[in-house]
């Protein structure tokens, strides 16, 4: 019979495993997964598929369709996985399920889909835990939520490593800041609580179920909303497709209002379709974007800092899907204004963020009573 210390021992060895695994592959699923996004969409110059030209107006339609094609079969030939709509989902996940989970979301963000790969990280921690909690009984909890916090690490140390989610630093504290980052949050929130709301309500129309007809139409309106959006501005369609907090940059340097405001109009248009029509993956990261824009938006008309309007709109557009606490608004917007903006943001970030927070969100009806996963194929439609 094993010994206390024996027991403690053990059960040491496997947390620490599950930490180590978590964190690991958390980075190299974001790497991976942002590296092959940008190679197939971003106009990066040389080593991009498309070089400066960017994707051409026939990729742009055709392969969001092809991806919704993929990810029905993957849903409904393997496992159902939890829909971007309810939330960062954190559960031990079998490896029979893992790789269908996976899968969707693979085929969502290479398929230029406006989903971010959050929730790729997070099914990983998933099967890292399941794997952690078969060495172990009674733990199993705890497992998921150790594992879960160490992947989390692990995707914002990826995301440092290729040096995106950022903003430049520096920003500067004045009365006029303050009132670009109010403006910035409020615009922020009501728009994504418009996004919610309209997805809410095209989800409706599946009842949560995958449909092939509804996820290949998404997919092409996606595609020829971008190719509208490249038509009318010049601009390439991976500023409306794909997640987007890669591009930030890219987003801001477009300078005017017009121009700002086209984009986050055209990512907001994609997000909607993306969330509802059955693609998965991360709804954080498309908010960065768009919490971006309505900053930028909010700078241009107010004649200030682009840069505070872009800290305080990530930091309420964050804070509005996350909904925490009024407290854990003070300490994601003290994180997130220090990441982005330095010292002199943090103030301006927090109040955002608690902004973002108060806001209603909008979900979908008994969200807290649906299932997690669906283990068996679900009927195709």
């Amino acid at each position: 019979m094993a010994s206390v210390g024996d027991v403690n021992a053990k059960r040491l060895v496997v947390m620490l495993l599950a930490a180590v695994g978590g964190f690991i592959s958390a980075a190299l699923i974001y790497i991976a997964l942002t590296k092959s996004v940008d190679w197939v969409w971003h106009d990066k110059g040389d080593g991009s598929l498309w070089g400066e030209a960017g994707p051409p107006i026939w990729f742009a339609i055709l392969i969001p369709v092809v991806a919704g094609v993929v990810v029905h079969v993957l849903q409904t030939r393997g496992a159902l996985s939890p829909g971007p709509l309810e939330g960062l989902a954190l559960e031990m996940i079998s490896p029979r399920h893992y790789l269908w989970f996976l899968g969707a979301i693979v085929a969502t963000m290479l398929g230029g889909l406006a989903l971010g790969p959050e929730n790729a990280v997070l099914v990983t921690a998933g099967f890292v835990s399941a794997l952690a909690g078969s060495r172990l009984t009674g733990d199993q909890d705890r497992i998921v939520k150790w594992t879960g916090f160490w992947a989390l690490a692990g995707l914002f140390f990826g995301a440092y490593l290729l040096g995106g989610i950022s903003v430049a630093g520096g920003a500067e504290f004045s009365a006029q800041t303050v009132l670009i980052g109010l403006v910035a949050a409020a615009l922020t929130a009501i728009i994504l609580l418009v996004v919610r709301w309209a997805a809410v309500r095209i989800l409706g129309i599946s009842g949560g179920r995958p449909l092939l007809w509804l996820i290949v139409t998404g997919g092409a309106m996606a595609g020829g909303i971008a190719v509208i959006y490249h038509l009318i501005t010049g601009e390439t369609v991976s500023l409306a497709l794909t997640s987007g907090e890669q591009m930030v940059g890219e987003l801001l340097a477009l300078g005017s209002l017009g121009a700002i405001a086209l984009a986050t109009l055209a990512k907001s248009l994609v997000y909607i379709i993306t969330l509802s029509t059955g693609f998965r993956g991360g709804e954080y990261f498309p908010a960065i974007f768009i919490g971006a824009g309505s900053g930028g938006i909010a700078a241009d008309l107010l004649g200030g800092s682009l840069l505070v309007g872009a800290v305080a709109g990530i930091s309420a557009g964050v804070a509005y899907l996350a909904h925490p606490p009024w407290w854990g608004a003070v300490i994601l917007g003290l994180a997130l204004g220090f990441l982005f903006g330095g010292w002199a943001a943090v103030p301006i970030s927090i109040a955002a963020a608690l902004i973002g927070s108060v806001v209603p969100r909008v979900d979908p009806p008994q969200q807290d009573k649906l299932p997690a996963t669906q283990t068996s194929p679900p009927a195709s439609g």
